[in-house]
């Protein structure tokens, strides 16, 4: 599967190709036989050269972190930051750059209908206000933000033009 979705993204010409696990499959089964740093290694060996991806979990260890960056994948999306995780950031991003890799960065808009989902499932977000700041403070030390409003994104639209562009 992983060279038949390689084959389409070098076909479509995609901009690149983030490898990860996912959730478990509504119809068939988990491919368990590699896993996205062995992919990383194979579509490497293979000759493929569009930017591949690693997911980056702020949950783990900055140690296991900069391990998994040492990977040199082309870019990077990190997942659960909050700005207490902030310093956490800026030492990955630094071990990115040496490498070449870019960094962008999810968050989580918190608004409306989805505050009461991300208490619930311990996701970390910010609230609208503390938007424009956020942005500041990243710019410099990330490659991109990846601004997410689930359950209300005409909301979280509104919410970035006001506080941020």
């Amino acid at each position: 599967a992983l060279l038949s979705i390689a084959n389409a993204v070098k076909e479509f010409e995609l901009r690149g190709l983030l490898l990860l696990r996912g959730d478990k499959p509504v119809e068939g089964v988990i491919v368990n036989d590699i896993g996205s740093e062995e992919a990383l290694i194979l579509l490497r060996k293979k000759g493929y050269n569009f930017p591949i991806g690693l997911l980056l979990s702020l949950n783990y260890p900055l140690e296991r972190i900069i391990d998994r960056v040492s990977m040199k994948a082309d870019f990077y999306y990190v997942l659960n930051y909050s700005d207490h995780k902030f310093d956490i950031l800026r030492e990955v991003s630094k071990a990115a750059r040496k490498n070449g890799s870019k960094i962008y960065v999810f968050i989580l808009l918190g608004i409306g209908k989805n505050l009461k989902l991300f208490k619930k499932l311990e996701q970390p977000f910010i609230y609208p206000e503390e938007l424009y700041e956020t942005l500041l403070k990243l710019r410099d030390i990330v490659d991109g933000i990846i601004l997410s409003s689930p359950l209300d994104p005409v909301r979280g639209i509104n919410v970035l033009m006001k506080y941020a562009i």
